[in-house]
């Protein structure tokens, strides 16, 4: 029967009264094991925050300020001239959008540009179209029935992405340090007693194809865990059939805070 591998300057280190000092080997081994599933939420929640907050800040409905003026405020009514059409690049509902500038001249005789979206096709350069602007600033005007901002204000409700990348973000971060700290505190002023493999349970998660295992050691009137690919869930089944002794150092102030030695130093 395979019995669990053995480290002399870990086993020096163990025999040591605490507060004993942690060798780089160890940080390094922990280090590795707290990359999965931490890693992973760190990385998905990186992702739904960068691509969030790339979607809303090429599509976020910046002019919507101006919108709610042409819509409260006092308007005046202009007939414009279209200058250029172009294609954003952008569909809506399958409409391909595009953005019409347009120039006017308010009654005092200065000349304005503005521009406008809208779905469903262009307008030729050229052509006239209605306009209306605010009275107190031309500057904020649209084309009568287009809207100023590509998207809409849909794409609003892409702020949902960076808030839950975030959400990840945080998780991840917290617990990989709240994880940190345990086992290098047990680490350094844990006791050390025997556990056995409890059970062997396979997880929803594949590691380079290969199934992810969570392995339940139990310790006095405690349980602890740690993952396995699978060949540490064989090993693991094996030293469960044998009632192979494991080492484990817990907390004495805290018994429930444990580590597996086997399941930090794999060799």
């Amino acid at each position: 029967m395979s019995e669990p591998g053995k480290n002399t300057e870990l086993e020096m280190l163990l025999q040591q009264q605490p507060p004993r000092p942690v060798p780089k080997t160890f940080k390094n081994a922990l280090l590795k094991s707290l990359l999965l599933p931490t890693g992973i939420f760190f990385a998905i929640g990186f992702m739904f925050t960068l691509a969030g907050l790339i979607t809303i800040g090429v599509f976020f409905p910046w002019q919507f300020p101006k919108e709610m003026k042409l819509s409260s405020g006092a308007k005046s009514n202009a007939l414009a001239t279209v200058s250029a059409c172009e294609s954003t690049g952008y569909e809506d509902n399958n409409s391909q959008v595009y953005k019409i500038k347009y120039e006017f001249t308010t009654p005092d005789g200065k000349a304005h540009q503005g521009y406008s979206y809208q779905d469903g096709g262009g307008v030729l350069q050229g052509s006239k179209v209605q306009i209306e602007y605010l009275s107190s600033d031309p500057d904020t005007s649209r084309i009568m029935g287009m809207r100023l901002n590509p998207a809409g204000y849909f794409i609003v409700f892409f702020a949902i992405f960076p808030i839950i990348g975030l959400a990840l973000l945080i998780y991840a971060v917290r617990s990989w340090n709240r994880k940190w700290r345990t086992g290098i505190r047990v680490f350094v002023n844990g006791m050390l007693t025997q556990g056995i493999v409890k059970s062997v349970n396979k997880s929803l998660m594949n590691v380079n194809r290969q199934p992810r295992y969570k392995i339940i050691v139990s310790y006095q009137e405690f349980e602890t865990f740690y993952y396995g690919n699978g060949d540490e869930a064989v090993r693991a089944s094996k030293w469960q059939g044998a009632k192979t002794p494991l080492r484990v150092l817990y907390d004495p102030e805290k018994p429930e805070d444990a580590i597996v030695v086997e399941g930090i130093i794999k060799n």
